[in-house]
């Protein structure tokens, strides 16, 4: 379903999911694979870089700026309400580049609402495999 909406100049959006993905189902355990954590991680991602995506962006350094200014935003906001999921911030960024718009909005709230309702489902069955990988 994600990819019907998300495109190739979501490809930050897709990535992030890549990484919420792995986390819900590689770390169960961790605070960030929660599902609380993962839409409202995500939800925060989305409005943090739709409202840097407003921002005006004449040279190259304002375009840094404002995708700064969304990952940010969009940290603290995760930290203050609760809900902290790193790859959201990849999120935020994706849509301070791409610009706001109904594919990826849609593509994120699903794919997230997807992996959190998976999480719950399967909360019981799945295992921590994080401390199982060595490198």
């Amino acid at each position: 379903m994600t990819f019907l909406v998300l495109r190739l100049e979501h490809a930050a959006a897709v990535a992030s999911m890549g990484a919420t993905a792995f986390i819900v189902f590689i770390m169960p355990e961790s605070l960030t694979a929660r599902p609380k954590n993962v839409v409202g991680g995500h939800l925060i991602g989305l409005a943090a870089g739709s409202l840097c995506s407003l921002l005006p962006v004449p040279s190259a350094l304002h375009v840094m700026l404002a995708c700064s200014l969304a990952v940010g935003l969009s940290l603290l906001l995760m930290v203050v309400t609760g809900t902290q999921h790193p790859p959201a911030a990849g999120t935020a960024l994706a849509v301070a580049l791409a610009g706001a718009s109904t594919g990826i909005l849609v593509g994120v709230l699903v794919s997230a609402i997807v992996l959190a309702s998976f999480h719950a489902v399967l909360k019981k069955r799945l295992v921590n495999l994080s401390g199982s990988i060595k490198i």
